[in-house]
């Protein structure tokens, strides 16, 4: 079922190119309606915009301020891959964006069950790791002693970035998080009454709630538990409140899922399909945690938004033409099987409410950086796409029956 102008199974996910949408659109040819999943609200360089390197445009401003199926980060703190934007920086920040613009898809921070380390300060780094510990104005009044109501120790990542000063790093927590995804919810949604959108974070983790093993709840696990009570039996902090919402109301339950390395040794004797099948476990035991516990087990009457997905990013060999498989063969079998179980067995596994009809709910999955190897090479250097790779490509003519060769 579409949420909003989604209405595209698969899209993309953080691609480093000036306007996103034309950029799959006119390189991958993908349909009108796919989604484009982003960490900032507004593509540009500014410092307060967001991280800008690696996943995001570092150009100026993109042509894509208003595009309707752009899923585009709101945060109330900054983060490893956010900047606070609620109200602050003054222009192009959810407060202005939502109330300029019409039919706009918001979400509510990128992986925040992860923690960051700080930048070095008084350097002017605008890397990943964030400026400071400061919180948006829009929310800030709620959290009037921050360290034991907004912040907590949490494992992270980035701290041997040359950015990263060290010291300790720290996540919002989940009752804080559920109280700003609702506030902002109720508002964007309900009174602003301009057709938006605002979906809940998503995690590091697919498995959300459900213990990775048997009686061990951890700390990732116990975090999605705590967010998504709060979200639907309500939340208080401070003197901040907000009433609960039911399952539906959230519309997509917001996942990423990064495949395995086939290269790894312990991946030997595993096959193609087996790890399109490792893969599908994990994303339905999720959906099925939420199903039990906040849907009373019946088939969820909402989507499932896969906002990255793909071969694992942390693979930098020549491997990743072939998504980490030691051939081309391997690695299309896994591409083609995965795609085909995520555009059409998903609905069914996750049990989601009219898997067997058109117009039922479905899972989408945005592909993380469809501009870089290897589903894009020498792709026209107006989109700003990576060309650190190259590769020879055979090309059988169908007409003469010849084959050609096409040099890196």
């Amino acid at each position: 079922m579409p949420f909003g102008a989604v209405t595209q199974l698969l899209g993309i996910a953080s691609p480093s190119v000036k306007n996103a949408a034309s950029f799959g659109s006119t390189v991958l040819r993908l349909p009108a309606g796919f989604p484009v999943y982003q960490q900032q609200m507004v593509r540009n360089q500014a410092i307060g915009a967001g991280p800008i390197v690696a996943a995001e445009w570092c150009g100026t401003a993109d042509d894509e301020f208003q595009h309707t199926a752009t899923l585009r980060e709101a945060s109330a703190h900054d983060t490893h891959f956010s900047r606070r934007n609620l109200s602050d920086p003054s222009t192009n920040d959810l407060v202005y964006h939502r109330g300029t613009y019409f039919n706009q898809i918001y979400y509510l921070n990128n992986e925040p069950d992860l923690g960051s380390y700080l930048a070095v300060p008084n350097t002017g780094c605008s890397c990943w790791n964030p400026r400071d510990r400061n919180i948006d104005q829009h929310v800030s009044s709620c959290f009037p002693n921050p360290t034991n109501t907004f912040w907590e120790p949490a494992g992270g990542f980035g701290n041997d970035l040359p950015c990263s000063s060290g010291g300790n790093s720290e996540r919002i927590r989940a009752n804080a998080l559920a109280y700003v995804y609702l506030k902002l919810k109720e508002y964007t949604e309900t009174i602003l009454g301009r057709g938006h959108i605002v979906l809940p974070p998503s995690s590091v983790n697919p498995l959300l709630g459900r213990p990775s093993s048997p009686n061990l709840l951890n700390d990732d696990a116990q975090y999605w538990v705590d967010f998504y009570t709060k979200v639907h039996n309500g939340v208080t902090v401070g003197n901040c409140n907000k009433q609960g919402i039911i399952s539906s109301a959230i519309r997509t339950i917001h996942l990423h899922k990064y495949t395995d390395d086939p290269s790894e040794l312990i991946h030997a004797n595993h096959t193609p399909l087996d790890f399109v099948g490792f893969d599908a476990i994990v994303i339905r035991a999720g959906t099925d945690w939420y199903r039990t516990t906040y849907n009373s087990g019946n088939p969820l009457d909402l989507d499932v938004l896969l906002s990255e997905m793909g071969y694992l990013w942390s693979i930098t060999t020549p491997l990743r033409w072939a998504g980490g498989w030691a051939s081309f063969r391997k690695g299309l079998s896994w591409w083609n099987s995965y795609l085909c179980w995520l555009t059409r067995r998903a609905p069914y596994e996750c049990n989601l409410q009219g898997w067997d009809i058109p117009t039922g709910h479905r899972l989408h999955g945005c592909i993380l950086e469809p501009n870089v190897a290897p589903y894009t090479t020498n792709s026209p250097t107006s989109y700003g796409a990576h060309l650190d790779y190259t590769r020879n490509q055979w090309c059988l003519n169908a007409n003469t029956m010849q084959v050609g060769v096409l040099y890196n």
